[in-house]
C-alpha cells in the first residue's frame, strides 16, 4: 500500500492506512527498501529506478497497532507514528546502502479556524 497516496505530498502519510488498519484490526508494519545502484526521477514522489545488478537491502520496523474504537486524537498519533517510522526505516535502508536519504515533502501549515 502506497500510504501518501496517489498524489502525495511526499513521504507524509494520508489518513487511509490507519483507517484501513482500525477497521480490520491488522497492524502497520512500516517497511522500505534501499537500493545501492539508482536512479531518483524528477517526479513528485522521487520515484527510484533500481540500475541492473545492484544490491539492496529491504529494513521494516516495529508493528503499529491501533483500536477499533479510537478516537480522532488517536488516529492521528498514529497517523504520525507510522510517517515517522516510514521515514525511519526509509532512511535506515539508504544509509545501508551508502546513499543519500531523500527528504520528506515540506509539511503544510493549517490556517487556523
Amino acid at each position: 500500500m502506497t500510504p501518501d497516496g496517489p498524489r502525495g505530498p511526499r513521504m507524509r502519510v494520508s489518513d487511509g492506512i490507519v483507517n484501513i488498519a482500525r477497521l480490520s484490526g491488522v497492524p502497520i508494519v512500516p517497511a522500505s527498501f534501499g537500493i545501492a545502484r539508482r536512479k531518483v526521477l524528477g517526479s513528485w514522489d522521487r520515484f527510484i529506478l533500481a540500475k541492473p545488478f545492484s544490491r539492496g537491502v529491504i529494513v521494516w520496523g516495529e508493528p503499529i497497532t491501533i483500536d477499533r474504537d479510537a478516537d480522532d486524537e488517536t488516529q492521528e498519533a498514529t497517523r504520525r507514528a507510522v510517517e515517522e517510522g516510514l521515514n525511519a526505516v526509509t532512511d535506515e535502508a539508504d544509509t545501508l546502502c551508502g546513499c543519500s536519504t531523500i527528504e520528506p515533502a515540506p509539511l503544510i501549515k493549517q490556517a487556523a479556524s
